[in-house]
């Protein structure tokens, strides 16, 4: 009876580890078109991520083509739109505040994407269980072509 209890109490443990890791993921998904990829970061669909950090590289050198960081605390994300070819994401002074500031490349200058290219983007940040209950954040990573 006791062997019984210990593996119904691990099995417990693992099932709740398992949905605590999962419900501290970021949500990333990316839905793509023919000249455009969304990438999503929303909660259950109608929620904005709490992001600290949205990185994009070009999967063959590593190298940083976007990168936004947090104006203050988090990012309040929905989604993002990259698109081939010359893409701005700085914002507008007269527009909305995004909650962003683009670290990379400096001074908010245009990101080029590329067709057929393959593309990286790495997300940190919280999701359904915010900085209040976990002290740092979590990343994901997923892979888009243009």
């Amino acid at each position: 009876m006791n062997r019984r209890w210990s593996i119904l109490v691990a099995t417990l443990a693992a099932v709740w580890a398992v949905a605590f890791y999962w419900a501290c993921l970021p949500p990333l998904s990316i839905e793509r078109t023919e000249y455009r990829a969304v990438i999503h970061v929303e909660r259950l669909g109608d929620y904005s991520s709490q992001l600290t950090e949205l990185v994009i590289r070009d999967e063959a050198t590593q190298s940083v083509v976007l990168q936004l960081v947090p104006r203050q605390k988090c990012i309040g994300m929905w989604a993002l739109q990259v698109r081939e070819g010359t893409n701005q994401f700085s914002s507008d002074p007269g527009a909305k505040d995004t909650g962003y500031r683009v670290k990379s490349p400096e001074n908010g200058a245009t990101v080029k994407f590329s067709k057929n290219h393959v593309y990286e983007v790495t997300i940190r940040g919280f999701s359904m269980l915010g900085e209040e209950f976990l002290p740092f954040s979590m990343a994901r990573t997923a892979r888009f072509v243009l």
